[in-house]
């Protein structure tokens, strides 16, 4: 999950992000049911910008999840996994 949501993750592209450049890791927490549909997200560690922070919540909230494997979390309607999700600029930006 966590590969998943860095290939689909984006830096913000907002006029504000591009002149204050914010680099910083956030941390986000999803909650997932058993079909992989998402119940709740939420940043759980700030990276200290708030664009940075809102895209993190973007990103997980768009994501599509698969569905849990029958032995895992048994007996849990619902998962709650955290996750760090790293902004930084690439050598050209």
């Amino acid at each position: 999950m966590r590969g998943y949501l860095h290939e689909i993750k984006r830096y913000p592209s907002s006029r504000e992000a591009r002149q204050t450049r914010p680099v910083g890791t956030v941390g986000v927490w999803i909650e997932l049911d058993r079909g992989g549909r998402l119940v709740n997200a939420g940043v759980e560690s700030s990276s200290g910008s708030m664009l940075l922070d809102q895209e993190a919540l973007r990103t997980v909230r768009t994501g599509s999840y698969q569905p849990f494997p029958t032995d895992i979390y048994p007996g849990q309607n619902a998962h709650r996994f955290v996750m760090q999700l790293e902004y930084v600029l690439s050598s050209g930006g």
